[in-house]
């Protein structure tokens, strides 16, 4: 097993960014925002053009129609070999795997989660493994695929994460309205959910959720703009959909964990050229792929001068029911939010235009 400890500092470093926005560093977050549909060809900022350009670039992105139902065919297909040396690992830590596809995601005060956090805790003394220590579940582990060892990172989303994504479907279903949120009249972000809600909706077919998942539609979206416009600064690691082989075969949360081939390098910090010279790719990137996490714990300045962006986990603040980039309101946030981010790092780093 590989030394975790050592890994932990680099792998918690990502990637994702793009435009010419070193002059948007002082702008207030509205006048970011207004900026954004019109930066490619510099048009007047006006609110028709950008709205025109929103719808355009959503019906872009939602082009490439993305279910729980496809996604595995959509992804890259996980080699022979990498798949036994996973099967192999997961069956050796097989406490690990349980633990990975059990997350109650009812409220930590709760007696089911009670039970879940001493189950754990006598998973970690069974295995003596500080792996659940901080209830991260993003760890790298090291494989023999063929005749070499390579690093991976096992991805999977936060407990929180996931009850907060339930969360927001029981506030829509409360307001029978899935498309635009309310305010946090009821149910606001972070509330918990009780043993009974939680019944309710597994009675209803609707506890699954897709935080794990998101990762790999995002993949799929930034794999494809990377084929399709092949970026001079940009790339992405190797990332596949691997199924924990004791739960069903249905895609969601629990059934399923991201694997990411590992990718050695540092964060921004310690390339601010390349993240300025990469800037317009990575706005571009985030329009065309929905993409919202631009800051510099999410891509790593890698091998061959590029920005590899290796965390392309979604906002946890969706409705299940929406997978994947099916709201026009949530993907014009996402671009928004890249948008701030980018603006920062410009003026944090001083790019030119």
């Amino acid at each position: 097993m590989y030394s975790l400890p050592a890994f932990f500092s680099i792998v918690l470093s990502i990637c994702l960014t793009s435009n010419y926005f070193s002059n948007l560093y002082a702008m207030n977050r509205e006048e970011a925002i207004e900026w954004w549909g019109v930066l490619r060809d510099n048009a007047s900022k006006n609110e028709a053009e950008n709205i025109a350009y929103q719808n355009k670039a959503f019906n872009k992105c939602k082009q490439v129609e993305i279910t729980p139902e496809n996604i595995i065919d959509l992804m890259d297909p996980m080699s022979d070999e990498l798949k036994n040396a996973l099967d192999s690992w997961f069956d050796k830590n097989f406490l690990l795997s349980l633990a990975l596809s059990r997350t109650p995601l009812v409220g930590s005060n709760t007696e089911v989660f009670k039970q879940y956090r001493q189950t754990i805790k006598d998973l970690v003394e069974a295995a003596k493994s500080k792996l659940f220590l901080s209830f991260n579940f993003n760890f790298p582990i090291e494989l023999e695929v063929g005749p070499q060892r390579h690093t991976f990172c096992v991805k999977h989303a936060g407990i929180g994460n996931q009850r907060e994504n339930l969360n927001v479907l029981l506030r829509d279903l409360h307001y029978k309205d899935g498309i635009s949120r309310p305010g946090d009249e009821y149910r606001p972000y972070g509330s918990p959910i009780n043993e009974q809600e939680y019944v309710e909706l597994q009675t209803r077919g609707l506890d699954a959720t897709y935080q794990t998942i998101s990762r790999a539609g995002n993949s799929i979206l930034l794999s494809e703009w990377i084929h399709k416009t092949k970026p001079s600064f940009i790339a992405m690691p190797k990332t596949y959909l691997y199924h924990l082989k004791h739960q069903p075969e249905q895609v969601r949360d629990g059934n399923y964990v991201i694997i990411e081939e590992f990718i050695e390098g540092g964060d921004a910090d310690s390339n601010k050229p390349l993240f300025c010279r990469a800037k317009q790719e990575l706005i571009n990137s985030a329009i065309e792929c929905g993409q919202w996490n631009i800051n510099p714990t999410q891509y790593i300045c890698g091998p061959n001068n590029k920005l590899h962006l290796i965390d392309l986990e979604s906002p946890n603040n969706r409705n299940p029911l929406n997978f994947h980039n099916k709201n026009r309101i949530e993907y014009i946030g996402n671009v928004e939010t890249a948008v701030q981010e980018i603006s920062k790092l410009c003026g944090k780093f001083n790019c030119e235009n």
